[in-house]
């Protein structure tokens, strides 16, 4: 089928955007996948008022339209694989954080830094993959990477790579740190949290004595306590008794 069949196909319609989000009202959608359906021209886009993320990769769209209306909310773009040669028609995505744009035509930086530039929230942009796959022509350019980052001060991330403002790749910073050595750091020696007293625990339950009062050993709590262990050590070995005793018994 030859190129000018497939443009003259298929266009973005409410039916279509509806059946792509399962939803009938449009403008509840927040993320849109129109993602490979021979898409050459985008319209009625409008109804999506609550849109934050579009995804239109894998189409046959030459140029850019139909986005204004999305301006105010959207933040991610996906154009990836389609027929882009400019970037004329982004203006107006004031919110746009994110745009993909691998495997595009984009030849020159002439044709895209202009509305690139017209994007002030833009911090992630792809031209081509981490690994070169999906390159624009662009990419072919020995600067661009660094005449992209000079153009977009405030962009975080280009092909993949992220980068600090002063343009120091993340990469070189944990090098840099990895690079000096950490500081040497005495510790006190260890204090006990408690006493190093045999009778700090016979007497921590036990309210402080008051002035004149008889020792510890002979106060009645004591007593009774001991009284008490003494009991339980009884009723222990007379149990022991009888469970002898039932053996005995039950022996032939």
């Amino acid at each position: 089928m030859a190129d000018d069949d497939l443009d003259s196909g298929v266009a973005v319609t409410p039916e279509l955007m509806r059946i792509a989000s399962g939803q009938f009202d449009l403008a509840v959608v927040q993320d849109l996948s129109l993602r490979g359906l021979g898409l050459s021209r985008l319209q009625g886009l409008h109804e999506l008022t609550s849109l934050t993320s579009l995804d239109l990769s894998h189409n046959l769209l030459s140029h850019v339209e139909g986005l204004e209306s999305l301006g105010p909310r959207l933040t991610r773009l996906d154009l990836q694989h389609n027929r882009l040669s400019s970037l004329e028609g982004l203006q107006g995505l004031t919110s746009l954080q994110t745009l993909l744009l691998q495997g595009n035509a984009l030849a020159s930086l002439a044709a895209a830094e202009t509305a690139l530039a017209a994007l002030p929230a833009l911090r992630v942009l792809y031209l081509q993959n981490r690994d070169g796959s999906g390159a624009n022509p662009v990419c072919k350019e020995p600067t661009y990477q660094a005449a992209v980052r000079k153009r977009l001060a405030k962009l975080a991330c280009l092909d993949g790579q992220y980068f600090l403002k002063d343009g120091l790749e993340l990469s070189e910073l944990r090098q840099r740190v990895c690079d000096v050595e950490p500081p040497q750091v005495v510790l006190p020696p260890s204090v006990p949290w408690i006493p190093d007293e045999d009778s700090y625990w016979d007497n921590v339950c036990l309210p402080e004595p008051k002035p004149g009062a008889a020792p510890v050993a002979s106060r009645p709590e004591v007593q009774f306590k001991a009284a008490m262990f003494e009991c339980q050590a009884l009723l222990a070995k007379a149990d022991s008794a009888l469970q002898s005793a039932a053996k005995l018994e039950k022996a032939p």
